[in-house]
C-alpha cells in the first residue's frame, strides 16, 4: 500500500488474486484504479476489481463495476462477459420471495438487456434460464402478497391482487388457483356489502364464473366454483325481494304521510 510505484501494488495485487485472496486484491486495486487511466493495465485492472467484489458476494458493487467495465470497454473481449456479469450480479443479490424484488427485477431486465445486445452468446441459454427463474420469484412473491389479503379477509384487496397477478403472470400454474380465490373472494366481499352495493358485487361474481369455465371447463374447483355461483343467485334473488318490499314500504310510507298531511291539512281548515 506505501510502495510509491502502482506498477509494484498491481503485481502484488494479482498475487493475492491468483491465491484467491480477494479482500487484500480489491483493496490493492482500489488504491490504483485512479491512477491507471489511459494506461494498458487499466482495462485488466478494472475488469478484476470488478470480479474481486463478486468473489466476496458485494454484488451491489460488483454489478455497478461490471457496468461501468462495459461502458468504458465497449469493444473490449470482455465486454460481453462483463455485462453477463453485471446481470449476474443482479441475480446473486436477489431476495427470497418474502422481502422486496426490486434486484429481482432489475436482474431480469439486465439479462434481456444482454440477449438483446448478444443473441448468439455462450452465454445466451443461462441467461433464458435466469430469467424464468426469477419471474417464477416475482410469480410467487404476488401469490404470497394476495394470499396474505385473502387470509386477512380483505376481500376487496384479494379481488384486486389477484387479478394484477393473473394479469402479471397470464401463462401461471396458479392461474386455476387464483381465479377460484378471486371468486371466492369476490363472493365474500358481495356477501357482506352494503345493500345498495350488493346487487353489483354478486353481479362481478358471475362476471369471473364465467370467465372461469371458459379457461378451466374441467376445473378441479368445480364444484365449489358451482356452489359459489349458486350462492350468488340466490343472494341476487334475496337481494331483489328485499328490494321489492323496500320499494313497497316506501310506497306504504309516502302513502301515509300524504294521508297525514291531508289530515292535518282539514283540521288547520276547520
Amino acid at each position: 500500500m506505501k510502495d510509491p510505484k502502482w506498477q509494484n501494488r498491481y503485481e502484488t495485487a494479482k498475487v493475492y488474486y491468483e491465491k484467491g485472496d480477494y479482500y487484500r486484491a480489491s483493496t490493492l486495486l482500489e488504491d490504483i484504479i485512479s491512477l491507471v487511466a489511459g494506461t494498458q493495465e487499466a482495462e485488466e485492472i478494472q475488469f478484476m476489481y470488478a470480479n474481486a467484489q463478486f468473489k466476496q458476494e458485494r454484488f451491489l458493487m460488483s454489478a455497478y463495476y461490471f457496468k461501468e467495465f462495459y461502458r468504458t470497454y465497449t469493444r473490449s473481449d470482455k465486454a460481453q462477459e462483463a455485462l453477463y456479469m453485471h446481470a449476474i450480479s443482479l441475480y446473486q443479490d436477489s431476495p427470497d420471495n418474502n422481502l422486496d424484488q426490486e434486484s429481482t427485477k432489475r436482474a431480469i431486465t439486465a439479462f434481456q438487456d444482454f440477449i438483446n445486445l448478444y443473441p448468439e452468446s455462450e452465454f445466451r441459454e443461462q441467461s433464458n434460464q435466469r430469467i424464468n427463474e426469477l419471474r417464477e420469484k416475482l410469480e410467487g412473491k404476488a401469490y404470497d402478497n394476495a394470499y396474505i389479503y385473502y387470509k386477512m379477509n380483505s376481500h376487496k384487496a384479494a379481488v384486486i391482487a389477484f387479478e394484477s397477478f393473473k394479469n402479471a403472470f397470464p401463462d401461471s400454474k396458479r392461474r386455476e388457483e387464483v381465479s377460484f380465490l378471486q371468486i371466492d373472494a369476490q363472493y365474500a366481499y358481495a356477501k357482506n356489502s352494503t345493500f345498495s352495493k350488493k346487487k353489483e358485487r354478486y353481479e362481478e361474481v358471475i362476471h369471473f364464473y364465467h370467465k372461469f369455465l371458459d379457461y378451466f371447463p374441467e376445473s378441479k374447483y368445480g364444484k365449489q366454483v358451482q356452489n359459489l355461483y349458486e350462492q350468488t343467485l340466490k343472494g341476487i334473488e334475496n337481494h331483489n325481494k328485499e328490494e321489492k318490499l323496500r320499494e313497497a314500504m316506501r310506497k306504504e310510507n309516502e302513502e301515509i304521510q300524504k294521508t297525514v298531511e291531508k289530515t292535518s291539512a282539514g283540521i288547520l281548515e276547520n
